[in-house]
């Protein structure tokens, strides 16, 4: 029974480390992206990790990573990459969503036509 208990612990700690070592290097390469949007403009932006969204504007997202990582994205959220830092310029933001939103609402303003795309979002 010693002998399982050696190497289950050993085993064990190992995984935890390649876990928690694995999340910190993808969020290490994360980005603030689009949580919601709305006309005019993003309504506010979460932390992404690498891997979690795809696409130009970082609105496509990866449901397998977030699901794998769960508590420690949402722990990364509440303690290192909380949403009120976003004026803060030592993390990345994808503003290539809320750019083309503001330019889309100013094209309204001014009662110019727009092109839709079939799904209805800002073209890409």
């Amino acid at each position: 029974m010693k002998m399982k208990k050696n190497i289950i612990l050993p085993s064990v700690a190992a995984l935890l480390v390649l876990y928690m070592g694995s999340y910190a290097l993808l969020s290490s390469l994360g980005q603030y992206v689009p949580g919601c949007w709305g006309l005019g403009w993003v309504k506010w932006y979460i932390w992404a990790p690498r891997g979690f969204v795809s696409g130009p504007m970082g609105t496509e997202h990866n449901r397998t990573l977030p699901v794998m990582f769960l508590p420690l994205w949402w722990i990364d959220m509440q303690l290192v990459h909380k949403s009120d830092q976003l004026p803060d310029e030592r993390y990345p933001i994808n503003k290539k969503l809320n750019d083309k939103l503001e330019l889309r609402l100013k094209q309204l303003e001014q009662n110019k036509p727009m092109q839709a795309t079939p799904n209805g979002a800002p073209d890409e």
